[in-house]
């Protein structure tokens, strides 16, 4: 059942709860929601206490208003839903603020899975512009769908349908409004900071940017580990969710998180 957490500045986060046990949050990619997980949380929850949530502008949350972090707004509905501490697992761009969750609040982090994280400060190859002021919003979604980063997924038709669906329900607040989003100072070099136990997971066939990155993120995080999951490409949660899930619950049960 879908719930919604008031933010202090009186925004709505959407949220997702299922499971009992040591907490997860699940923080999804850009231009999809918490319904990514729609095959691998039940997977996680038959052990876990699961929160999947929709980013502002994501979803079911209501986009910016005004100045935000993603790191301030996941700590804030920790803190609504009494959670000290949790296990923080996300995809893409998910990935990218759970790792700036992980430096920010490292307190709160009891174990870090980035799933084809992006990265603050990493130097792209990876053509970004969608020519978003020139085209229509449909136009722009269809882009999105046939760029290089979303090929491999999408070879599955099943995987294809779900990701229309996502990207079809997406409002495209963030391709026609400049964010807010307060950008910290952290950079590819950052991540040697991070104490918490971590998983780079990686698709097989995910973009060489993306595979650079879970590279990275083994090479200079203390202790992290490196998993690159076969026949995936971007999308492992929604590509490979049993493989996923194994993955994720494997790592946490190996640290006692």
């Amino acid at each position: 059942m879908i719930e919604r957490f008031t933010l202090p500045d009186g925004a709505q986060l959407a949220y997702e709860r299922s499971g009992h046990g040591p907490a997860t949050l699940l923080v999804h990619g850009f231009s999809l929601d918490l319904d990514m997980w729609r095959e691998m949380a039940p997977l996680l929850a038959a052990r876990r206490s699961v929160i999947a949530v929709d980013l502002r502008g994501f979803g079911r949350s209501e986009p910016p208003t005004g100045p935000y972090t993603h790191m301030a707004d996941l700590a804030a509905l920790m803190d609504g839903l009494t959670l000290d501490r949790a296990a923080i697992v996300g995809l893409s761009m998910g990935g990218g603020v759970a790792i700036d969750f992980a430096l920010a609040h490292p307190e709160r982090v009891s174990a870090l899975v980035a799933v084809d994280a992006t990265l603050d400060g990493f130097r792209w190859t990876i053509d970004w512009d969608l020519r978003v002021r020139e085209r229509s919003l449909d136009e722009i979604r269809k882009g999105w769908l046939a760029s290089e980063l979303l090929a491999w997924p999408q070879r599955d038709p099943a995987v294809a349908a779900w990701m229309a669906q996502q990207v079809g329900a997406y409002s495209g607040w963030h391709w026609r409004n400049r964010n807010p989003h307060a950008r910290g100072e952290t950079d590819d070099g950052a991540a040697g900071e991070i104490e918490a136990p971590t998983l780079a997971l990686a698709g097989e066939h995910d973009h060489a940017d993306f595979r650079a990155i879970a590279d990275i993120l083994a090479r200079d995080i203390p202790g992290a580990r490196l998993e690159v999951m076969s026949g995936v490409g971007h999308v492992p949660p929604m590509e490979a969710p049993d493989r996923a899930a194994r993955a994720v619950l494997a790592f946490l049960d190996e640290y006692g998180v």
